[in-house]
């Protein structure tokens, strides 16, 4: 299966982050991708099994088995929502592609560690992470990551 980004702009390492968490790749493996826009798209076509109310995660399952994660910026739970429109519900379906959310990057960008758009496989996917790109400029038409 192909992971597409969820977001146009500059890709680069979990490592990047320096969290501690993603970095580490305990949540799965992945990339980040600094936005360019304010529209985050969904990587892969599936059910949504995860929608938080805050609009700052999201969590997706395929067909195959494959669960990814789009965690927008690093401590955005915080925000309790501001900043963030969700344009989907959990238990839908999602295609790639389609936008999940508006986030006003500009305005959250100081009170937050990154605003890096975070894409993950996670551990409990039915799916074996492959080759994943790190660097350079994606638009959500790339893949990013494959799976198998």
């Amino acid at each position: 299966m192909e992971i597409k980004s969820p977001i146009s702009g500059k890709l680069s390492t979990l490592k990047s982050l320096n969290d501690g968490v993603f970095s580490e790749e305990m949540m799965g493996k992945g990339f980040v991708v600094e936005p360019e826009g304010n529209t985050v798209y969904a990587p892969i076509t599936g059910k949504l099994i995860t929608v938080f109310p805050t609009g700052h995660a999201y969590g997706i399952e395929a067909k195959d088995g494959t669960k990814v994660l789009v965690h927008i910026g690093l401590d955005t739970v915080g925000l309790d929502g501001k900043g963030f429109k969700s344009l989907v519900k959990q238990g839908k379906k999602v295609k790639v592609g389609k936008p999940m959310a508006e986030v006003d990057f500009e305005g959250i960008k100081d009170k937050v560690p990154s605003i890096g758009v975070i894409t993950l496989v996670t551990p409990d996917s039915d799916t074996t992470v492959g080759d994943i790109k790190t660097e350079g400029s994606v638009t959500i038409e790339d893949t990013v990551a494959v799976t198998s």
